[in-house]
């Protein structure tokens, strides 16, 4: 485990450990875990996130799964708990990917399948 005092230093924590997973408060100096998971997907990272937060509302928990994060638990929570869904997105991380997915789907994907050919359609 490698702790990070703020936005800034847990992106150059991820850059230089390369973690299996992160867990990510939402609240911390210099960037909010928001700008930090963004900053991620948008470099390409797409080690599984964890986001821990006191912030319960539904549009938060959906903000936070939108950004990028593979998990969203609100605070207070139970050890036992973060350690079941760490261990879960570990085994998922695990599975042998599909080709052309660079992330393992999940049930929040808002992507949506690519429409069949319109039937007489030539492809190029």
């Amino acid at each position: 485990m490698v702790p990070a005092s703020g936005g800034r230093a847990a992106l150059a924590a991820v850059d230089s450990v390369a973690p299996a997973v992160v867990v990510l408060d939402l609240a911390m100096p210099d960037l909010d875990g928001l700008e930090v998971l963004h900053r991620l997907r948008a470099d390409g990272n797409d080690v599984p996130v964890c986001v821990l937060s006191a912030r319960d509302e539904v549009q938060d928990r959906v903000r936070g799964l939108e950004a990028g994060a593979d998990d969203y638990v609100v605070k207070p929570f139970a050890l036992e708990e973060v350690a079941a869904r760490l261990h879960a997105l570990l085994r998922a991380a695990a599975r042998p990917r599909r080709a052309g997915r660079s992330r393992p789907a999940t049930w929040w994907s808002t992507r949506r399948p690519a429409a069949p050919p319109a039937p007489g359609a030539t492809s190029s």
